[in-house]
């Protein structure tokens, strides 16, 4: 009982007037009147209908039930998330969603039920099924809900720099930091190394902790053009919120259908979906060979000597049945995790369709595995472009690399060129030498040279000439 409805029973009760239900029980006693304060009943409690905040104790009302206010997962019971409807009111929450989301659609390109949407598509070794959804609180705990570019919202990975209130909505191993006037998605590095991404920086951001911060000191800016985004939510009406590979960064355009762009900007006809497009402001650049860039800063290097590497995946081929040949096996996804047990390093290989080098070195890695793999060796190779320079790579092509080459070890495309950030030095192929166990680079060169190739897997297996 609150303190008026306390003062209330004492007036009624304690004073000079009689109180009601005076008649005697059965055994004499006189009974304790039942009091209503003027309020009705304690009300506004975790649980209790409501139709508006300010009903609820929290101030949090949800799909008409009071909710409870949280920080984070442990703040809740078990088995309830700590998430948010608006990106303001963060509570707790039974998940409602489909258990499926997230799981794989690599390598078929479908989702079962087929209602479901694969997002990425079947070359893409990191596709997921999603569903659609209205607000966070339909999505899992490391997935947000955002639009897409057909113009409807479904739950979608909180990748780097996607929006986040605590560490375990980002991922195994992912930090939920501050960054401007908000919390992103980010991951531990380690100071002065090249662990981030090439628009991000490690830095100290408290408690001794370094994670990767966006180099323009925000994920999302203030919506004009040019300035960073996750969802075209962040930028203003009319523009899209555009990302390209080889900065890895996200911008807002700006439409130009009927108006001239600022200098320095072009107006290209960028495709919001199979069928649709529409004209946008981006940088100029006068080589159309280099890609434009937002951010006023030097890009970072990225996967230099000593910098860990991300985990990364491909669609592709390996020899699952020993047989010294990649014909005829199934496509399936492939990471560089997958030989932290069997392998002591990788020879991660860059190639291009178009590139005769590239297509050279690869004719000699069925005998380097033949007399190293034992030894510790595992090789794996990416395709970033096709065979005509700007096309992305296609299992078609994969599949006639493969067989005219006598392509060996791990062979796979990368469709979405997230390998093209490691390749600071330009030329293709590229090689990197990385610690199977840690992901650490050992080192990293351009170009191709058998001699060179040779030396350094002897070097790092620890074979003496």
């Amino acid at each position: 009982m609150n303190k008026a409805g306390q003062m209330f029973a004492v007036l009624l009760c304690g004073g000079l007037l009689a109180c009601s239900g005076s008649s005697k029980d059965p055994d004499g006693s006189i009974p304790t009147p039942e009091v209503s304060t003027p309020d009705g009943p304690e009300t506004g409690k975790v649980g209790d209908p409501c139709d508006k905040d300010d009903v609820c104790q929290s101030s949090i009302c949800y799909d008409k039930l009071c909710r409870k206010a949280c920080t984070k997962p442990e703040d809740c019971d078990s088995g309830d998330d700590c998430t948010s409807d608006d990106g303001k009111r963060i509570f707790c929450s039974t998940p409602p969603y489909n258990k499926d989301i997230g799981t794989t659609c690599a390598v078929t390109g479908t989702c079962t039920p087929t209602t479901m949407k694969c997002i990425g598509g079947k070359d893409d070794a990191l596709a997921y099924c999603t569903e659609e959804c209205k607000t966070d609180v339909d999505c899992p705990t490391n997935f947000f809900c955002r639009e897409l570019s057909d113009k409807k919202t479904y739950c979608t990975i909180r990748d780097f720099c996607g929006r986040c209130f605590h560490d375990s909505q980002c991922g195994a191993g992912g930090l939920c930091v501050k960054q401007g006037d908000a919390t992103y998605c980010s991951y531990g590095c380690t100071a002065g190394s090249t662990d981030c991404p090439r628009y991000a920086e490690c830095k100290d951001v408290g408690g001794g902790t370094h994670a990767c911060v966006h180099l323009a000191g925000t994920c999302v800016g203030d919506s004009k053009l040019c300035q960073p985004c996750i969802t075209k939510e962040d930028c203003q009406t009319s523009a899209l919120c555009l990302t390209y590979t080889f900065s890895q960064e996200s911008f807002c355009s700006q439409e130009c259908g009927g108006a001239a762009c600022p200098t320095s900007y072009e107006c290209a006809t960028i495709p919001i979906s199979s069928t649709e497009s529409t004209k946008q402001c981006v940088p100029k650049v006068a080589d159309p060979k280099v890609m434009p860039k937002c951010i006023d800063k030097e890009l970072q290097p990225m996967g230099e000597v000593g910098a860990k590497m991300r985990d990364f995946a491909m669609v592709g081929y390996i020899d699952s049945n020993s047989d010294g040949s990649l014909v005829g096996e199934k496509l399936r996804v492939v990471k560089l995790s997958d030989y932290s047990a069997t392998a002591k390093i990788i020879l991660f290989n860059v190639s291009a369709g178009w590139c005769g080098p590239c297509q050279t070195e690869t004719k000699t890695h069925a005998a380097l595995l033949q007399t190293y793999e034992s030894k510790g060796l595992a090789i794996f190779q990416t395709l970033f472009d096709s065979d005509k320079q700007g096309d992305r790579p296609t299992i078609a092509l994969l599949d006639a690399w493969v067989k005219v080459l006598n392509a060996a070890g791990a062979v796979g495309i990368d469709p979405g060129r997230e390998s093209v950030v490691y390749n600071t030095g330009g030329s293709t192929p590229l090689n990197m030498i990385i610690d199977a166990k840690t992901l650490e680079v050992l080192d990293k060169f351009n170009g191709y040279s058998q001699a060179t190739v040779e030396s350094k897997i002897k070097q790092y297996l620890g074979i003496t000439p």
